[in-house]
């Protein structure tokens, strides 16, 4: 896909869920990241999609923060789903703008944690 393809992008956020539950003992933790990319619709002029980040604290029971957004890009003519995973998957995506937002969504969320903020990738991770 070209980027001269494109007549902009809506993005809302379509949720956020999270919770943390402190240990009674000092443990080490390990973060795992994890995106999801999913198609929910294309029309002729446009596509919409929802990107889901989820952010778990390793080995804690139920101590985690998810964020999902829905974007809709307006297209100047119907792109196809291999066309749409392309771009994805592409450097410089035009859908890193969605994941630098759940990027700092994370951060303020988890700055009212134990843990502090949290900074994560504000690009996707394209090896998922």
């Amino acid at each position: 896909m070209k980027e001269k393809k494109y007549g902009g992008m809506s993005v809302v956020l379509a949720g956020a869920v999270f919770n943390f539950e402190q240990s009674s003992e000092r443990v080490s933790i390990s973060l795992k990241t994890t995106d999801n990319f999913e198609i929910k619709e294309i029309k002729n002029d446009s596509f919409t999609i929802t990107i889901t980040r989820t952010l778990v604290f390793e080995p804690l029971n139920n101590t985690y923060v998810e964020v999902k957004f829905d974007a809709m890009v307006r297209t100047k003519e119907r792109e196809t789903e291999e066309n749409i995973f392309t771009e994805y998957k592409s450097d410089n995506s035009i859908f890193d703008v969605v994941y630098s937002r759940a990027s700092l969504l994370i951060a303020q969320i988890t700055s009212a944690s134990v843990f502090g903020p949290i900074i994560t990738a504000p690009i996707s991770n394209k090896k998922q």
